[in-house]
């Protein structure tokens, strides 16, 4: 899916697709999917190698992007560098880790994505009437219930509120 870097941090429909999901292991984003950039860096040295990482990495990616990953050694000339620097920068951009205790999902007045909620197994299906509280029925999202991104946490809610309406 799109993944948006923002000011602060990452968003956009990956981000949020990932929000449903366990993250203790924290985020791996692969930066540039189908290209090794070791090996794109090694290739590139043949016939550009007083070019700097930045620059060669801008060949693939958005140019701050390129120069962010680079880091300290954007303005190095990719002919000058080391195998080691090449294999890291290689790991940095297909295999970059955010990990979990530097993930926030921000304030819930903020929050897209929330997940959480009454546990369905305690509701009935057919009237939405809580099977633990008789005469009380829930709808929507204060359920246990994510969905997918395309409307279908709006469909749930109003699905779900119909059927607790007609059977309240």
């Amino acid at each position: 899916d799109s993944l948006l870097l923002t000011h602060n941090g990452i968003g956009g429909p990956a981000a949020y697709r990932a929000s449903l999901y366990d993250l203790s292991d924290g985020i791996r984003i692969d930066f540039c999917p189908g290209t090794d950039i070791a090996e794109f860096i090694r290739a590139a040295r043949a016939h550009s190698g007083r070019r700097s990482l930045a620059t060669t990495l801008g060949g693939k990616m958005p140019n701050n992007l390129g120069r962010w990953m680079a880091g300290d050694m954007g303005s190095k000339n990719i002919a000058d560098m080391t195998g080691d620097e090449i294999r890291i920068i290689g790991r940095r951009v297909n295999d970059f880790v955010i990990a979990s205790d530097k993930i926030s999902r921000g304030p819930f007045t903020g929050a897209e994505v929330t997940w959480g909620g009454v546990d369905t197994h305690d509701i009935s299906s057919k009237t939405m009437e809580s099977k633990l509280r008789p005469g009380l029925y829930f709808a929507g999202e204060v359920m246990d219930v994510t969905g997918d991104l395309g409307g279908f946490n709006l469909h749930w809610a109003w699905a779900s509120g119909r059927v607790a309406g007609q059977n309240a």
